[in-house]
């Protein structure tokens, strides 16, 4: 399963590198710019994706990536995910929405169920 984590924090990226390592292909990167980068060039399965970054920040994202993306699930792993912030990533496509600090095995389980609906 190919995975791209989107988060300018670097602390995150090294989580996400912690948890998907055996029998993942794990892209990581700290902003749009190198994840649309990434997107033309592999086949990627699940994004998970930071709400809050500088330049152009997740929700933002997010549209472009439904429409481009269509078949890709997203899940939004934010500080910010309550709320509006929580209702525009649900209006907008996000297949589930998880808050930092979040519970491994419960993102875990989100990357699952996720990829599970995409077959």
């Amino acid at each position: 399963m190919n995975i791209l984590c989107v988060d300018d924090d670097s602390e995150i990226l090294d989580i996400y590198a912690s948890i998907f390592h055996y029998g993942y292909r794990l892209f990581s990167c700290d902003s749009v710019n190198q994840a649309r980068k990434i997107l033309a060039q592999y086949d990627i399965d699940v994004i998970l994706l930071d709400l809050n970054m500088p330049e152009i920040n997740g929700l933002d994202f997010l549209p472009e990536l439904r429409k481009q993306y269509p078949a890709v699930p997203v899940v939004i792993v934010s500080g910010d995910c309550y709320g509006e912030a929580m209702f525009c990533a649900e209006r907008y496509g996000a297949a589930a929405c998880l808050t930092k600090p979040f519970d491994v095995s419960e993102l875990i389980d989100r990357v699952y169920e996720v990829a599970k609906g995409k077959e």
